[in-house]
């Protein structure tokens, strides 16, 4: 199957806010049932979905994280406000848009680069095993072969 088109059925899948829906919806959406999945189902679904693992992200070089943070239609907008203040010589008032717009820049920055170390400490989390219910029977089995559809225990 094409890797596009298989990425984009995940993406579709992944958002189904599937905690909203009755047990039995859920386990007719993904041809589920309360004995989990057949071993033989379950490694079809592994060769369709792939492996359940989070994909590693090339770290993102400080400088782009905060030049991002001023590419951005809004804080372009309020970068040429600032340029026409100066250019009408309000001084004070470019000072408080420059400011804002140094705040705004500085507060993303730190969010973004929290959230980039965030998800690598997940990463680190690395859980080998998951307790899945296969063949009607609770089994352990390695947590990249969980699949949609696969009833685990938590």
């Amino acid at each position: 199957m094409d890797p596009a088109l298989v990425k984009h059925k995940i993406q579709s899948f992944n958002k189904i806010a599937w905690h909203s829906f009755p047990l039995g919806d859920v386990f007719m959406r993904l041809n589920s049932k309360r004995e989990g999945l057949s071993s033989e189902e379950a490694a079809h679904r592994l060769k369709r979905f792939g492996l359940n693992e989070l994909v590693p992200l090339r770290a993102k070089p400080i400088w782009k994280i905060l030049l991002r943070q001023f590419i951005n239609p809004l804080i372009l907008i309020l970068v040429a406000a600032g340029g026409l203040t100066v250019f009408i010589k309000s001084y004070l008032d470019a000072a408080v848009i420059s400011a804002a717009v140094i705040l705004n820049g500085l507060i993303g920055f730190f969010q973004e680069s929290s959230a980039e170390k965030s998800l690598n400490s997940i990463k680190k989390l690395d859980v080998k095993t998951a307790s899945a219910r296969r063949n009607g029977q609770w089994r352990t089995i390695p947590a990249p072969e969980i699949v949609p559809g696969d009833i685990v225990s938590l």
